[in-house]
């Protein structure tokens, strides 16, 4: 049972990250203590045994590692899309402030006084 709940730590690291509660430099600083608290729950877990306690622990890390690598994706995928989300927020301001210096070049051309209705409106 316990390994079977090992290997789901790879899939909540990443729905940690993709709700954005962690992120990967943070996991990364905490290697070292990850490290220890898996051997530590490892031990606890497994028989008295070292080999069990092996046998369970260097897989966990191995899916930690690998949860750190899903976190860090997540993370490019995430900045890759608001960088393209700003450009293109952008580039509908410009157009946009390209539209209104249009509308007012066309107003002055027509000659018509500012402030006035044109006949009948």
């Amino acid at each position: 049972m316990c390994f079977g709940f090992a290997f789901q730590l790879p899939v909540v690291m990443a729905l940690l990250s993709m709700a954005g509660v962690i992120q990967s430099s943070f996991l990364r600083g905490g290697r070292k203590y990850a490290l220890l608290v898996i051997f530590v729950v490892a031990a606890v877990v497994t028989p008295p045994d070292p080999f069990s306690q092996f046998v369970l622990g260097v897989p966990l890390y191995m899916l930690y590692e690998s949860g750190i690598i899903c976190a860090s994706v997540i993370e490019r995928g995430r900045a890759r899309r608001e960088a393209a989300e700003a450009k293109r927020e952008e580039e509908e301001a410009r157009r946009e402030a390209t539209e209104e210096a249009r509308r007012r070049a066309a107003a002055a051309a027509t000659g018509a006084p500012r402030g006035t209705l044109p006949a009948g409106e």
